[in-house]
């Protein structure tokens, strides 16, 4: 009977303490527990690699972590090539500015501009060049109206394919948006100074990749919206036209000049083989004396 009451006493003291334990364990505060669990999940994030984002919050923006994701999907099949044209042209014309006023007049009739131009004097001529601007969908129209400026001495048309470049400009672009977007959500998690700046690291590296990208993917639309047309302008070459008796002056004296050099290179032979044969002479006549004599 004894030991029977101690078991049970041991169970009681048992129950009790268990039970204190759970009131304490169920008395925490709610809040410390919510921000343990946001410090955690901010945590896992920023331990990821850079390049990896971190999972979407039940019910949030879908997170797409890389250039894989459905993000680029919808440039995959673009409705039209993207296509950079260029032409080189190149006139005679009979006065380089009238030419160079007509040139900027299709320009303009056709929404573009000259973006470039230069001109010298060669001789008593003018050779310039005109870069103009035109919108793509005008390209072929302007080129044909350009070349009846002038009499067409040269053409060149130049087409690059950049589609494949656009398509893969335009998904990175959106990827790291999306990116930024996600970090700016766990930035707003963030609790002490530490895991701030971590995330703003993170922050500045996408915002730079993003500026970059776009400044690139400008430039690239830039140049397939605006076709590129050059032109070069030449004014035809002087002719100068002689009279019979100066032509023939000016023979006389090349023809003059011309005996003139013959015959300097005529003593330049003549002269050393004459002194040569001399000496020879008078060292045979020398010899033959002095052989006479003996005799």
């Amino acid at each position: 009977m004894e030991r029977k009451n101690v078991f049970i006493g041991i169970i009681i003291v048992s129950v009790v303490i268990a039970g204190g334990l759970a009131v304490l364990q169920s008395g925490q505060p709610v809040s410390r527990t919510l921000e343990m669990e946001g410090t955690l999940e901010m945590e896992e994030a920023l331990e990821r690699p850079a390049m990896e984002a971190p999972p979407a919050a039940k019910g949030g923006p879908e997170w797409l972590p890389d250039s894989q994701s459905s993000v680029s999907e919808e440039y995959v099949l673009p409705s039209e090539q993207k296509l950079i044209k260029t032409s080189y042209i190149s006139l005679e014309v009979k006065r380089y500015e009238e030419a160079a006023d007509e040139i900027r007049a299709v320009a303009t009739k056709y929404g573009g501009y000259v973006s470039d131009s230069s001109v010298q004097d060669v001789g008593e001529r003018k050779i310039g060049y005109i870069t103009v601007r035109v919108p793509e969908q005008s390209f072929e129209d302007a080129v044909t109206e350009i070349e009846a400026v002038g009499e067409l001495q040269e053409e060149r048309v130049s087409t690059e394919d950049v589609t494949e470049e656009y398509i893969d400009l335009k998904a990175r672009l959106e990827n790291f948006k999306a990116q930024e977007e996600r970090y700016l959500e766990i930035l707003d998690m963030a609790t002490t100074v530490e895991d701030i700046l971590r995330v703003e690291t993170q922050l500045e590296r996408i915002r730079g990749n993003i500026e970059s990208l776009q400044g690139r993917l400008n430039y690239m639309e830039n140049q397939i919206n605006l076709s590129t047309v050059q032109v070069r302008l030449l004014e035809p070459e002087t002719v100068t036209h002689e009279s019979g008796i100066g032509r023939a002056f000016n023979e006389a004296i090349d023809a003059f000049l011309s005996a003139i050099r013959g015959i300097i290179i005529f003593l330049g032979y003549f002269i050393p083989i004459a002194i040569f044969l001399t000496l020879l002479a008078l060292l045979i006549r020398l010899i033959y004396r002095k052989w006479s004599k003996e005799r």
